[in-house]
């Protein structure tokens, strides 16, 4: 991978870090090895690669978690003040019923229920046609 190119600030922030992952790194880089040569060429691939991978994925947790870590270490300067308290609370919406529109009605309809075909074109006996389907 090409490095990347930092100013002076980020370039010594990622110093310590980088001390930190080469401490840890050891400490995964063995098992890998030792994971590798129990293998024979045939056993490489597959089953022994996704070990391999699960190693590489938890160096790669532990360096974002340190990374994370460092940016906030001191990133608070003592206890949070109190917030604020309400001076009065928010006026609520009405909660009165509403008339409800005969689209919104059940149908008196008790009758065997319409093919898809039938609903198509035509309303329940005895439902009052819906503003929306009325012709004219």
């Amino acid at each position: 991978m090409a490095e990347l190119p930092l100013t002076p600030e980020p370039q010594a922030a990622a110093q310590p870090v980088a001390a930190l992952l080469g401490h840890k790194a050891p400490e995964e880089a063995l098992p890998m090895a030792r994971l590798l040569v129990s293998k024979p060429d045939a056993e490489l691939l597959a089953e022994t690669e996704f070990q391999i991978r699960e190693r590489v994925q938890a160096l790669d947790a532990y360096a974002s978690e340190t990374a994370v870590n460092r940016r906030h270490q001191g990133a608070t300067k003592g206890r949070a003040g109190a917030a604020p308290t309400a001076t009065r609370r928010p006026a609520s919406s009405s909660t009165a019923a509403r008339a409800s529109s005969a689209c919104s009605a059940r149908s008196a309809w008790r009758g065997p229920l319409p093919t898809a075909a039938a609903a198509a074109g035509a309303a329940s006996p005895g439902t009052p046609p819906c503003a929306s389907r009325r012709s004219g």
